[in-house]
């Protein structure tokens, strides 16, 4: 069988040549039109910048994540010494408190005895104490004293000394019962049972009394 090529030599590369030349005629066409030009331009700046956007974007969320990284750890960080801060000030306010009560009660040490003195001091011959005791309050210290009496005279004597005393207020009288002992004996006496109250008042400190008990040793400052 015999076969013979009637296509022209050449035909392909002519093709190829027509292809090129309408592309390039295309591009001169594209060009030749302001309007086109200058929307293919913008669409280049819009790619580049979104482009560079982008990677700018990138960054910034990295530089923001290690940001974020480092405040967690900053806040763990603070949250202990927050803890540790609050744990000192209520150790701080609990210490206070009980240096508070001490104060207080050292501040008071000496109310008792001078109390108890200046009843001793305004207990006349004819009258005789049997109990004390401090009451409850709210307010100043309040306390009861318990005692007999030879007579309604010595009461009153022991009732107007208390209320003179520097250390004692508020005095009344909240009972008074009269008795006759002695009976069984032969010896029968009147006897008169009484209840007082009154308050611990603080006297000015200009009319205290400051007695030095102990001196202080040799060598030593007092």
């Amino acid at each position: 069988m015999i076969e013979i090529d009637l296509l022209p030599k050449g035909r392909e590369a002519s093709d190829e040549t027509r292809r090129g030349s309408l592309r390039i005629l295309y591009l001169r066409s594209l060009l030749a039109d302001p309007w086109v030009a200058t929307a293919g331009l913008v669409s280049l700046a819009s790619l580049s910048t979104a482009a560079v956007l982008f990677v700018a974007d990138a960054k910034r969320a990295k530089s923001l994540q290690r940001e974020l990284a480092a405040a967690a750890q900053d806040s763990v960080i603070y949250a202990a010494l927050i803890g540790q801060t609050e744990a000192l000030s209520a150790r701080r306010d609990s210490i206070a408190g009980r240096a508070a009560v001490i104060g207080e009660i050292d501040a008071r040490r000496y109310d008792w005895p001078r109390t108890l003195d200046e009843v001793a001091a305004a207990l006349p011959a004819e009258a005789w104490l049997t109990h004390v005791e401090q009451l409850p309050s709210s307010g100043p210290v309040r306390f009861r004293v318990e005692g007999k009496a030879s007579s309604n005279f010595a009461l009153t004597r022991f009732w107007n000394a208390l209320e003179s005393s520097r250390s004692i207020g508020d005095v009344q009288l909240v009972s008074t019962e009269h008795v006759v002992e002695g009976l069984d004996e032969g010896a029968a006496h009147d006897v008169y049972y009484f209840v007082l109250e009154a308050v611990q008042v603080n006297p000015p400190v200009g009319e205290l009394d400051m007695v030095v008990l102990f001196d202080a040793p040799a060598g030593r400052g007092r």
